[in-house]
């Protein structure tokens, strides 16, 4: 095995000062110590001095990033508005600076930095906190690997005795949200270019799944995504329907029962479904 050869000498020293310059958000021509600390490493030319140089690539770190984050948070944008935003996502990259090659997973902790974040307009905090949770979840289905195709044939083979003690595996590109407002209809307002009035708090429930390389949305009542969530923690789909109805009246229990079958169908149809597993006789 050959050996990596040794980095210059030096070379050390010049990327942590240029990774703590780059991460300023004031010039650095303003300040002349740091100016000239710059003429260290960097030879400058006749049309622009060495701080201009490493100035003109800490303008491009923000740039750069910043737009990345905006791609992936247009709908957190419209909400809090401009002004708060070049104050959020200067707090956040000083927070969370980027640690990888790639940009895709530069606004990887938004969500929960805007959880915490205190500098919000106070009239969208919540609204604002959903969106953020929408638009991260938004980036983990469109990305997200599939899982292994579903037998269409091993699914039609199960009888009835099968699926009374079936535990049905939920997709990993399904993501179930319970959020304070209806931001899904928002953020695809944004997306489309429109300037949508913000909405009043309604309890907004979602399965965010992707189809055909496309991330969508499935609007559920409270029964459905109840019946997703104690399928989604392990619960067989007789005791995950029984859970569902406890405390049901007879009349909302027969109901219950007949949109189950047609909610299934829906949600195989979408992708939700990624195996059914039934226990070995």
């Amino acid at each position: 095995m050959t050996a990596e050869p040794a980095p210059p000498a030096g070379l050390r020293e010049v990327q942590a000062f240029l990774t703590s310059v780059l991460r300023r958000t004031e010039p650095i021509t303003s300040d002349p110590t740091l100016a000239a600390r710059c003429a260290v490493f960097v030879a400058g030319n006749a049309r622009v001095s060495p701080a201009g140089q490493v100035d003109i690539y800490r303008r491009q770190f923000w740039l750069r990033h910043e737009e990345a984050l905006r791609e992936d948070y247009p709908g957190l944008i419209h909400v809090i508005g401009e002004d708060a935003w070049d104050t959020l996502y200067t707090a956040y990259l000083a927070a969370h600076p980027p640690s990888a090659p790639t940009l895709r997973d530069l606004g990887h902790a938004m969500a929960d930095f805007v959880a915490a974040y205190d500098a919000l307009p106070s009239d969208t905090v919540a609204l604002a906190r959903s969106m953020a949770r929408y638009e991260r979840a938004f980036v983990d289905v469109f990305d997200g690997a599939d899982p292994p195709p579903l037998s269409a044939d091993r699914l039609a083979a199960l009888g009835p005795e099968d699926w009374e003690q079936a535990t049905i595996v939920l997709s990993p590109l399904v993501v179930r949200m319970a959020l304070s407002h209806p931001v899904h209809h928002l953020r695809k307002a944004v997306r489309g270019g429109e300037t949508p009035p913000l909405p009043a708090a309604t309890e907004t429930r979602l399965a965010l799944y992707r189809r055909d390389n496309v991330v969508c949305f499935e609007e559920l009542d409270a029964d459905q995504a109840a019946l997703l969530d104690a399928l989604g923690s392990g619960a067989s789909l007789v005791a995950a329907c029984a859970s569902v109805a406890e405390g049901k009246t007879p009349e909302a229990t027969a109901r219950l029962a007949g949109a189950v079958g047609g909610w299934f169908r829906n949600w195989a149809a979408q992708g939700f479904v990624a195996d059914v597993l039934v226990p070995a006789r």
